[in-house]
């Protein structure tokens, strides 16, 4: 799917962070979205805006993914 963005092409998602395994590979999706001058949506978190460079964009990308493995690791215990 990712090797057809265009430039302008919009990827609308559910929800962040259930596209990828570890926060690592959400910043290189987020990386490539961007370097391809495209933007992600994710309908559950209306607060990601990817047209442009914001740090606490960035922030708030990184706690989601933490919450979302901690929340995966706290399962996997059960």
């Amino acid at each position: 799917m990712l090797h057809g963005i265009q430039e302008g092409d919009i990827i609308y998602v559910t929800d962040l962070t259930q596209i990828t395994r570890s926060t690592k590979d959400l910043f290189e999706l987020i990386d490539n979205i961007r370097s391809k001058k495209a933007n992600l949506i994710s309908l559950k978190d209306t607060w990601l805006d990817l047209s442009e460079d914001n740090p606490y964009i960035q922030f708030l990308i990184t706690v989601m993914a933490g919450v979302n493995r901690l929340e995966r690791d706290f399962i996997r215990m059960r």
